[in-house]
């Protein structure tokens, strides 16, 4: 390979690129938030998840970056980069509904009378009468009463920005040089840059047709969704799916005989989106995940024969997995606990053993910070974005101000250290991790599972609402919740940036800076938007009407197994993901990834019923790599798949046009 140059970049025109970007994205998507369900959640200009993470801007970006090439023009790699960074962090921050700040400030003020006294006492909470035009015909913005509510959602993702990236920095050799995390996304963004910009004809065929294919299969979801007349060729109807392309099993629908039978056959997927990520998984991952997701199945049957699950019959998919008590879920009630077992202890475990079969680098790395590196490490260090000294630095900066953070909003010392050691680092660094190797947002998801650390402490309810409990609860629960908002999406995009550079063969630090920039410009943006939003359209974007006291600050808290009898998932699940690690080190044919009996009940694989696809993906790559051997796949398999997911990006352009036009002329 040739060295990497670091290129000067146009700042003035770059800064006022994304302005407009920004402006236009954020209007467009104001606009299609309007329409509500289907497709503001199908056809969006945000990030989707089904739970492989999709922003789509940033899909129509490469789409419309190809326009050039029809009048001789040649788009630069490096300009395509910083389009890559800019629109990922667009789509991570273009949230539909405008969730926060007005959702959660409306859900305070319609809370318990205990929780509006508590809330009301953080320094981001804008009085009730400024919320209170949002819940009717919306009106003007009081935008210095919102100031504090938009400085919270800002400092928010900065924090998470400044962790997240320093400490993904300090572990990209790691992760890229010498693992090679595959990272699916990428993978398929790169893929469809050499088919549309580079022209690489061998691989073009394949390309085009996933594309047409993709384009095609989502052009039917379209018009079954709009026109209830259009023949339901792929049986969305029949099958009750959701628009997010989720298999809900419920009474009369396709699947039901045989839910109500099986007690663990609760969702399934007909995304086909989740099909072609979920083929650049790799072999053993997707084994693991499909083949100990069987098991489940056959233990909880097992199970609800001998008694447990009484009455889990009677109940949806959707209740079954995540909506209903826990101990009628085969999901999180015993004597399985898989998503117990897969969410705490075995997170907490996937975390040490990543972090332990990083040691030899990490040693490096902290040579470098106290000054005294190897000769080794000063040429790595020149590939590096920053050098080691200033990520360390940067993550002590991020770690202080999160304190402050916390302790602005009043959290005490035991729950803030359970928020900053879980979310600032073991939730956040699994999760970026297993979106590497797998693209799945493995710790998504706030129902059950998030609080685990602070049951371990306080069994039940305290009884009593204060500001920190409030704060630390919805940091701790909606932190986790969405791919777009709070503290995933950021080292999820530092680690993202460095694949493309490594797959473009360009230098991470010009990726680096344009994402801090980009992060300037956008989330100030976001913050006005978001506010606008719900005010602008309060006839049509509604904010949650209920209360805090339903969620898990609330009643729900006491929803889940009291600490005597989560203990034992906690403890076993670290066990089995350590034994996983070391006979995985220890045998080469062991054939499962503590990786696959992590997400095969993580709850947000288990919510989108992505099982199916890991099943279907196995065999079609088991299949084509047994027949054609690693050139048939990269040749035509990764192409197809990638043309898949361009075929879906050209559709939502459709999609949501046919959704506004529906809106202001129902057909």
């Amino acid at each position: 390979m040739s060295e990497k140059v670091i290129e000067k970049i146009n700042w003035p025109l770059w800064i006022v690129t994304i302005f407009v970007i920004t402006i236009l994205t954020f209007l467009g998507q104001a606009a299609i938030s309007v329409t509500g369900m289907p497709f503001a959640c199908t056809f969006n200009l945000a990030a989707s998840g089904w739970p492989f993470v999709i922003p789509l801007p940033l899909l129509l970006m490469l789409i419309f970056t190809y326009i050039p090439t029809y009048v001789g023009r040649k788009v630069r790699i490096t300009t395509i980069a910083y389009l890559f960074i800019i629109t990922y962090i667009i789509a991570c921050v273009n949230w539909p509904m405008g969730i926060f700040p007005v959702g959660y400030a409306s859900r305070a003020w319609k809370s318990e009378p205990a929780i509006r006294e508590a809330m009301s006492k953080l320094w981001w909470m804008p009085p009730e009468s400024v919320v209170a035009p949002v819940w009717g015909v919306g009106g003007p913005v009081d935008w210095v009463a919102w100031a504090p509510a938009m400085l919270w959602f800002f400092l928010n993702n900065f924090i998470a920005l400044l962790m997240g990236s320093a400490m993904v920095t300090m572990l990209r050799r790691q992760w890229i040089d010498i693992e090679k995390v595959p990272f699916p996304f990428v993978t398929a963004t790169w893929e469809s840059i050499r088919c549309l910009h580079f022209k690489e004809v061998e691989r073009r065929k394949p390309f085009l047709i996933g594309l047409i294919i993709g384009f095609l299969f989502y052009l039917q979801v379209t018009l079954t969704i709009l026109l209830p007349w259009w023949p339901d060729v792929l049986g969305w109807r029949v099958l009750n799916v959701s628009p997010a392309g989720c298999i809900n099993i419920v009474p009369g629908s396709g699947l039901w005989p045989i839910a109500n039978q099986v007690v663990a056959f609760m969702k399934g997927s007909m995304q086909l989106i989740a099909y072609a990520f979920a083929f650049l998984i790799p072999l053993d991952i997707l084994f693991s995940a499909w083949f100990l997701w069987v098991i489940f199945m056959i233990f909880a049957q097992v199970a609800y024969v001998m008694g447990y699950y009484t009455g889990a019959l009677d109940y949806s998919g959707c209740c079954r997995v995540l909506l209903g008590p826990w101990e009628r879920s085969p999901v999180w009630g015993p004597p399985l606990n898989w998503g117990w077992m897969s969410m705490s202890g075995g997170m907490l475990a996937f975390t040490v053993m990543m972090l332990w079969y990083s040691k030899a680098h990490l040693v490096e790395v902290m040579k470098a910070v106290l000054g005294k590196p190897s000769p080794t490490i000063k040429e790595v260090e020149a590939k590096e974005p920053i050098s080691y000294k200033m990520a360390f630095i940067q993550l002590i900066a991020g770690c202080i101000l999160f304190i402050a953070f916390l302790a602005s909003q009043q959290v005490d010392f035991v729950l803030g250290a359970i928020t900053f050691i879980f979310l600032g680092f073991v939730y956040l660094l699994a999760n970026t991790y297993s979106v590497g190797l797998t693209g799945i947002y493995y710790g998504k998801e706030r129902s059950k599972w998030s609080l685990w650390p602070v049951h371990l402490i306080w069994s039940k309810h305290p009884g009593t609402y204060t500001p920190g409990w409030c704060a630390a609860g919805i940091l701790m629960t909606h932190g986790v919740n969405d791919h777009g908002f709070y503290w995933y999406p950021f080292p999820v995009i530092t680690l993202a940036s460095f694949k493309f550079a490594d797959l473009a063969n360009i230098h991470p630090k010009n990726l680096y800076k344009m994402m801090f920039v980009a992060f300037l410009i956008i989330q100030p943006i976001a913050c006005v938007f978001q506010v606008w939003m719900p005010y602008q359209f309060a006839g049509f974007i509604r904010t949650c009407m209920s209360g805090w006291e339903c969620d898990y600050l609330g009643n729900a808290y006491n929803t889940v197994p009291p600490t005597n009898e989560l203990i034992g998932p906690v403890i076993s699940g670290f066990i089995i993901t350590l034994l996983l690690f070391l006979l995985r080190a220890r045998f080469i044919w062991w054939p499962i990834h503590p990786l696959g009996f992590l997400i095969s009940g993580a709850a947000w694989v288990v919510w989108t019923g992505v099982w199916t696809c890991f099943l279907v993906a196995w065999v079609a790559k088991w299949l084509l790599l047994r027949i054609g051997g690693s050139k048939a796949y990269e040749g035509y398999g990764v192409p197809f798949v990638s043309g898949i997911l361009a075929g879906y990006a050209l559709m939502n352009v459709i999609g949501v046009i046919a959704g506004l036009m529906r809106l202001v002329r129902p057909y």
